[in-house]
């Protein structure tokens, strides 16, 4: 098998010598309405400089994907932040173990909030971290205030001096989307499509 000179690969095309079988698995969106080509290389028996090339094209069914088609979604991020009745917002976690999460756009925060340890890992990284790569637990959390782009939660620790570490800024807190639960375009896997109730219907 061999590409053909300025045209498009089948990247999905698959040859196995033993049998002799061409297989095709096309599996990339991107590939719809597409034209391909290769070259099937025939060799003589018992000579290795007699060849013969079949020039084949492979047309894939359906309409091209444009960039207009596809990616017509809105961005939202989030982000942790400081308890708004602290002096100082940018701080992870307060003397009164309160931090948050601020959302760019407007998402359903109650079913958030219910789905929380279904969408979030929160851990606390300590300075054993980099050499034991473990990192600790909280004891408990709940969320205290929401509106549809803040939620305010108050932490349980396990030992008292979990909080004053974080407070200092030796250890960190982390809440970490679980991205493992996310298909490659960004929409929830099968299994997890419910999780599609965070966001709010704009019609």
């Amino acid at each position: 098998m061999q590409a053909v000179d300025g045209q498009p690969y089948p990247k999905f095309l698959n040859f196995e010598n033993s049998t002799n079988t061409i297989t095709f698995r096309p599996v990339d969106v991107w590939d719809k309405g597409e034209i391909f080509y290769f070259q099937l290389i025939v060799k003589e028996k018992n000579s290795d400089v007699i060849v013969y090339p079949y020039y084949c094209k492979v047309i894939m069914s359906g309409e091209v994907t444009t960039d207009a088609d596809f990616y017509t979604y809105k961005d939202i991020q989030w982000h942790m932040f400081g308890h708004p009745d602290t002096a100082k917002k940018e701080n992870w976690v307060d003397a009164q173990s309160r931090t948050g999460i601020f959302w760019t756009e407007p998402v359903n925060t109650e079913f958030i909030a219910q789905h929380f340890d279904e969408m979030f890992d929160l851990n606390i990284r300590n300075v054993s971290f980099k050499e034991l790569k473990v990192e600790a637990k909280l004891l408990d959390y709940e969320f205290t205030w929401m509106n549809q782009t803040h939620m305010n939660m108050t932490l349980t620790f396990f030992e008292p001096y979990m909080l004053g570490l974080l407070v200092k800024k030796s250890d960190r807190l982390y809440i970490k989307f679980k991205y493992d639960i996310l298909n490659w375009d960004g929409r929830f896997l099968p299994g997890y499509e419910h999780l599609n109730g965070m966001f709010i219907d704009e019609d």
